[in-house]
């Protein structure tokens, strides 16, 4: 082995060395600060602790809503709608809901408030705000809804 060879060597052997001593602590699992707890998937919609107590009042009302009901109490939500704010909303024509709307869905009320290509971003009745699959998306075809919110 030549003397230049060698110093390479001891080279690496120094650095290798180096950079496992300083990134040694790296395999180390630590907790993730507690805002950034992992959702959980609860009945189908994957959702994080504080996203339980999501309600469609809270949610959806632009003026002051405290004495108004959580959900529609009725099949027909148009008052409902009127008292937080959103008198705009039309019931739904055609088979696809559009986001934002609200959707009467398996006998409650849920809002379907952002689509993306891999998932729905929805609140449900008695459930909260949380995130659907995508091929769930299909399920709401043909059901009574109401849009466009604001």
């Amino acid at each position: 082995m030549r003397p230049s060879d060698f110093t390479v060597l001891v080279l690496c052997l120094v650095c290798g060395i180096l950079f496992a001593l300083r990134n040694g602590d790296v395999r180390t699992n630590f907790s993730a600060a507690p805002g950034l707890e992992a959702p959980r998937l609860v009945d189908g919609l994957l959702q994080r602790e504080s996203m339980q107590k999501t309600i469609g009042s809270s949610f959806l009302c632009r003026t002051e809503c405290a004495s108004v009901s959580p959900w529609p109490v009725e099949s027909d939500p148009r008052s409902w709608l009127d008292e937080i704010g959103q008198a705009h909303a039309k019931q739904g024509i055609g088979d696809r809901p559009d986001a934002p709307a609200l959707i009467r869905f398996e006998g409650r009320w849920m809002i379907l408030w952002g689509e993306r290509s891999d998932r729905l971003e929805v609140v449900v009745e008695n459930q909260g705000a949380g995130v659907w699959p995508r091929e769930r998306y299909t399920s709401l075809y043909g059901l009574p809804w109401w849009g466009p919110l604001r």
